[in-house]
């Protein structure tokens, strides 16, 4: 874990907020499916309120509530809410990997950019395949992350 505690090394060099705005839109997409609009609209507010490190865990977190939803629709042979759970988790990987400051921290983005690429091609198979371990193996990865960039998080909140 201490490998990703320089995670947030980047993160205070892009100042035009792009990526502030890409992690914003991501993880509140990932907020959309809260049934109940009262806790939607306290996402939304712990969204537009967050760093930029809670916003990553934020993204994180939307990732593994889509995997798992999509491993609920394995589960009960729904295929289509695997299949929609899935891409929905994939879209928050991509926003994650596009929202990677390369002229920070060059190794590092390369290092993460490549972790997503794996990720995204492991799901894909999965998808394919209907193959749950599969998931539940990218789930215990990007659990593991999600728990580094919340270490990172807690160090930078005052």
């Amino acid at each position: 874990m201490a490998d990703y505690l320089d995670l947030s090394a980047g993160l205070d060099a892009d100042r035009s907020g792009a990526g502030d705005q890409r992690l914003q839109r991501c993880s509140a997409a990932a907020a959309e499916l809260l049934p109940n609009p009262q806790i939607g609209k306290y996402r939304e507010n712990q969204v537009l309120t967050a760093s930029r490190e809670q916003l990553v865990v934020l993204t994180y977190d939307g990732i593994l509530r889509f995997l798992g939803r999509a491993c609920r629709g394995l589960e009960a042979g729904d295929y289509h809410e695997k299949h929609l759970g899935l891409a929905r988790a994939q879209a928050l990987i991509m926003d994650l990997a596009r929202s990677l400051d390369r002229a920070a921290s060059p190794e590092l983005a390369a290092n993460l950019s490549a972790v997503y690429a794996y990720w995204l091609d492991e799901l894909a198979t999965a998808d394919a395949g209907d193959d749950q371990p599969r998931i539940q193996a990218i789930m215990a990865l990007v659990a593991e992350l999600r728990e580094a960039w919340a270490e990172v998080a807690r160090r930078a909140t005052p």
